[in-house]
């Protein structure tokens, strides 16, 4: 699939961005700062496309 269609899919730059970021990092938990920092991502805007992937199912919330 093209990050055109990824694109498309989500509807979302920034989702995509978050996700690759998550997926290349598959064995590692971040949270959300970690994450803003990693994609270089204002960190509220981080927590609204968290919020919106978990909606979505595609990730999981782990809270200690």
């Amino acid at each position: 699939m093209s990050n055109r269609s990824l694109y498309i899919l989500f509807n979302s730059k920034i989702r995509v961005k978050i996700l690759k970021s998550l997926f290349r990092n598959g064995d590692k938990n971040f949270s959300a700062r970690e994450l803003a920092d990693l994609t270089q991502i204002p960190i509220l805007t981080v927590k609204k496309e968290i919020k919106i992937l978990k909606g979505m199912g595609l990730l999981k919330i782990k809270t200690d």
